[in-house]
Parts: C-alpha cells; sequence; structure tokens
C-alpha cells in the first residue's frame, strides 16, 4: 500500500494497494484494507475513497465485498476507469 491521504477532514483516499501474485490468496489484501480503514477511523475519517482500473477485476471485486460503491470521479486521474467510496464504521 502506497498512502493513505486526507482529502478533505473527514475522507481518506487509499492509494496504490498491491500484493506481489506470490503472496496472493492468503487475504493479505482485504486485511490491508481493513487495516487502513481502522486507521482512517481512529484519526477521524468517516469515508474512505480510492479509484481503480475496471480491468483489475479481483481489486474491485474485494472493493465491492467490503462495501464500497461506484461514485462519481473525484479527482482529473486519468488512469483510473472506477471510482468508490465507503461510509466507515467501526468494527464491532
Amino acid at each position: 500500500m502506497r498512502t493513505l491521504s486526507h482529502l478533505a477532514p473527514a475522507t481518506v483516499e487509499l492509494k496504490r494497494l498491491y500484493v506481489d501474485p506470490a503472496a496472493r490468496g492468503h487475504r493479505l489484501g482485504r486485511r490491508l484494507v481493513e487495516t487502513a480503514q481502522a486507521w482512517a477511523l481512529e484519526r477521524g475519517a468517516a469515508r474512505m475513497v480510492l479509484d481503480t482500473r475496471s480491468e483489475l477485476t479481483t481489486a474491485c471485486a474485494l472493493y465491492r465485498e467490503l462495501g464500497y460503491a461506484e461514485v462519481a470521479p473525484y479527482n482529473d486521474d486519468p488512469k483510473p476507469d472506477l471510482w468508490f467510496a465507503k461510509t466507515l464504521e467501526p468494527r464491532p
């Protein structure tokens, strides 16, 4: 994972989540996103956003599984073609 950055006081952006192919299949991507969400919540964020490419089907499926919904583009980056957002809630 490259970085988490605040886009607005209560919105954090997740950028460049990557799991090496040799390490895939162990739910590391899910754990990284969940850890990022917990980190953001601890710092007062209420929303997490991310952008990606539709060809990354496994990543898109993971984001949807974790409750991310497609939203309108929030940046002008030319590489992604999908944007997602999720309202963050503390884990039970």
